[in-house]
């Protein structure tokens, strides 16, 4: 894999995201300040931030939780300068998010709260697995709280920014030789609810796709020639035919009749070396991302919590391909 380069911000949804039903509440507000909702404090304000949409609390919530993580690994960073420039990267991605965030609440909620963070390690090396399993564990945050989002497109903002961690944390454990692989997410077990049949037939379809395309991509490797890239080829149709079982079985439970796979599909053309077979599957994985974003926004329940885990490791397999991680992945159709 190339060394991380700066990150790619995809279009976002903006204040929109979160106001629709929120203007007439904070009318009624006047000129109240109003805090954050998480606090203890049983001020009109505090309750009026409860009352404008269930959603603007979320959004303060994962404004709290990305800015304690962001200041445990800025303690390790200065404390530990042998690690700072592989933590950088970390650290831009947090602003983005929080930006993101705030810009996408009305302007007197209080966002500035910060939890408490523990000292970092003695030694750097500790540090950095510190910080690993402290954005392993803000990534599970976030997929929770996309869980409980009321508006599918936030819910899709909340997952990509997970989704983005994932990406940032396995190329730092990469560069940093550490050989455990980053975990998956983890997230509670819901009830299934209403589902959004056209999308998950529109996912059903991008992985027939997948799979055409990476069972031609195999037979264009060579395993003697190519090993690497041949395992990976070989290990990413297997999780796509996976993925396409899946749905199938989701979208038939649902009483209805899975898309079925094409007769032909459009098959990359330049295929002569391993940089074209690696830049055709990245492609493939940047499209999977989006259509798992999608699903995330047009799912809720138990069918989110299994779009959130796809989006996560569609994001991760670009790593793979030569992919480098971005700001929000999967937060916008890629044609």
């Amino acid at each position: 894999m190339r060394p991380a380069t700066t990150p790619t911000a995809a279009g976002l949804p903006r204040r929109s995201v979160l106001l629709t039903g929120v203007g007439a509440g904070a009318v009624l507000l006047g000129g109240c300040t109003l805090n954050n909702p998480f606090s203890t404090a049983k001020t009109p304000a505090a309750r009026a931030v409860r009352d404008l949409a269930p959603d603007v609390g979320v959004a303060v919530q994962a404004v709290v939780e990305i800015r304690t993580q962001a200041e445990a690994v800025a303690d390790s960073a200065s404390r530990f300068p042998a690690i700072a420039a592989r933590l950088s990267g970390l650290r831009a991605l947090h602003q983005a998010h929080v930006d993101a965030l705030v810009a996408a609440v009305p302007k007197r909620v209080d966002t500035s709260i910060t939890g408490a963070t523990a000292e970092p390690p003695t030694d750097a090396r500790h540090a950095l697995l510190g910080v690993l399993a402290g954005e392993a564990s803000l990534r599970d945050r976030l997929d929770g709280l996309a869980l409980t989002a009321e508006s599918g497109q936030f819910a899709r903002l909340l997952g990509s920014m997970a989704a983005a961690i994932s990406q940032y944390s396995t190329r730092l454990q990469h560069l940093a030789g550490i050989d455990s692989p980053f975990p998956g997410p983890k997230l509670p077990p819901l009830r299934h609810g209403p589902e959004a049949a056209p999308a998950l037939q529109q996912a059903l379809a991008a992985e027939h796709a997948a799979v055409a395309v990476y069972a031609y991509l195999g037979a264009q490797a060579s395993q003697s020639r190519q090993p690497a890239l041949y395992d990976s080829l070989e290990t990413t149709y297997r999780a796509h035919r996976g993925r396409r079982d899946e749905l199938t079985v989701l979208i038939s439970g649902d009483g209805a009749v899975p898309t079925p796979a094409a007769v032909g599909y459009q098959l990359p053309t330049k295929v002569a070396n391993a940089r074209e077979m690696t830049d055709a599957a990245l492609l493939v994985e940047r499209r999977i991302t989006s259509t798992y974003g999608q699903l995330v926004e047009s799912t809720a329940d138990a069918m989110r919590r299994w779009a959130l885990v796809a989006l996560d490791e569609a994001a991760v397999r670009q790593l793979e391909f030569r992919g480098t991680p971005e700001m929000f992945p999967g937060s916008t159709s890629r044609s």
